[in-house]
């Protein structure tokens, strides 16, 4: 008899916990800014793993899913030592952003950072190592100068995101 009474026991709380309320309807308001907050985040997070040196596919296919039907804009902001480079998804509105910074004077694929600031960092770096040259000849050994003080915390920041990032937080 009392095996019984706990078989109903045990049959009455699965019961009653199936009949939980119906879980609310998100706003189309809402659901953007939970996209708006996927598109950015997966961005930045494939960025920072690019500067790691880790494969940044699986996020890249991601983004492209989450994005594929989105309208893009394409930015840029040039000055030197430093230029912007993003796209924008206008239908997700002005937050859906994403990009890097990379170096006027580089070359390479890989002389880029990701944040506001890491960029004033370099600024920074940059414009800390200028000289007070008068000539021309001193003004071109200033902006060596600056730029051989920029690559190197460049080269600093990219060991630092090396070192933090593991390739499974890329995955």
């Amino acid at each position: 008899m009392q095996a019984r009474g706990l078989t109903l026991g045990t049959v009455a709380i699965v019961l009653l916990a199936g009949c939980s309320a119906p879980a609310p309807e998100i706003s189309e308001e809402k659901r953007k800014e939970m996209q708006i907050d996927r598109v950015v985040k997966l961005g930045d997070q494939s960025c920072l793993c690019a500067m790691a040196g880790r494969d940044t596919s699986k996020l890249d296919r991601e983004l492209e899913r989450l994005t594929a039907s989105l309208e893009t804009k394409t930015w840029m902001t040039s000055s030197v030592p430093l230029r912007a480079d993003g796209v924008c998804y206008p239908q997700l509105g002005e937050r859906a952003c994403v990009g890097r910074v990379v170096i006027t004077h580089s070359r390479s694929d890989t002389d880029f950072v990701c944040t506001g600031k890491q960029a004033d960092e370099l600024l920074a770096v940059w414009e800390g190592a200028a000289t007070d040259g008068r000539t021309y000849e001193s003004l071109v050994a200033a902006d060596k100068k600056r730029d051989a003080a920029l690559l190197k915390r460049l080269r600093a920041m990219h060991a630092e995101a090396a070192a933090k990032i593991p390739q499974s937080a890329c995955n």
